[in-house]
């Protein structure tokens, strides 16, 4: 049997796309996100709206359990799709913005972020637009569910190098989303964190990504994480991919929220 780190997968189609996403965002970020109704001839990026409004799709239905023990709703309520079911867009707060989030760890790492930043310049207030349920679209980027088969160019490219950056690119353009609770009262840190509940799996990158929303809203950092009730700068100086660098900056913020009564200082 040949080995799994030798068998080559093929990309998702979004990540054949890098261009048209450029082109998606170009055309079509005011129009309703269901193109599967059109006839005749596609416009420029309007394939890669068709595959990412299913690439969604399939997400929220394959990730309907995210974590059994966690209080983040159930994907269908985490984020409602903009389906033919749901035909009165009036009442749908979904964007492009929120399903290029959900689905970016599916796309080629560069041109997401060429696309985003595009975006920024264009419509920068739909980093602030909150979904149905809240949800900002940093919300949607740090709970994205990675490709299943984490292998050959998902390995190389996105898998241990994105998750950051991802995170970095959808904070940079709107650094007080990273304050903003959803309607549970969810900041983006807290879906990270309850996303991403196994210690034992989280890697030097992810607490990159905790230190980025740290050092967007600083009170994050006196905030009891996981079911061992443990600050930031804890839990990211403990298990075999402890981040120093990580630790040290959170643990500063930490102790600069901090009185000096309760530090025990007179």
């Amino acid at each position: 049997m040949q080995p799994l780190s030798q068998i080559s997968y093929e990309p998702h189609p979004l990540y054949h796309m890098p261009f048209d996403l450029l082109a998606l965002v170009e055309n079509f970020m005011d129009c309703p996100l269901d193109w599967t109704q059109n006839e005749g001839a596609l416009q420029d990026g309007e394939l890669a709206g068709v595959i990412l409004h299913y690439t969604f799709e399939a997400l929220l239905q394959a990730n309907h359990g995210l974590d059994s023990n966690s209080k983040i709703p159930l994907s269908h309520n985490l984020v409602i799709p903009c389906s033919p079911v749901y035909n009165n867009y009036t009442t749908v707060k979904t964007t492009l913005l929120h399903k290029l989030a959900y689905c970016s760890k599916f796309c080629a790492q560069h041109q997401m972020e060429q696309a985003v930043d595009s975006y920024a310049s264009q419509q920068s207030a739909h980093f602030f637009q909150s979904d149905n349920n809240g949800n900002l679209p940093l919300h949607l980027v740090c709970c994205a569910p990675p490709p299943s088969i984490p292998v050959g160019v998902y390995d190389r490219r996105f898998r241990e190098k994105t998750e950051a950056r991802l995170v970095e690119t959808f904070l940079t353009p709107c650094v007080e989303a990273a304050s903003i609770t959803n309607h549970l009262g969810k900041t983006p840190l807290d879906i990270l964190m309850e996303s991403n509940s196994e210690l034992s799996k989280l890697n030097i990158e992810f607490w990159r990504c905790v230190e980025l929303l740290v050092n967007a809203n600083p009170t994050e950092a006196n905030k009891l994480f996981t079911k061992e009730k443990m600050y930031p700068f804890m839990l990211a100086a403990i298990g075999e991919q402890a981040n120093l660098s990580c630790t040290f900056s959170m643990l500063l913020i930490f102790v600069s929220k901090q009185k000096l009564d309760d530090l025990g200082f007179e």
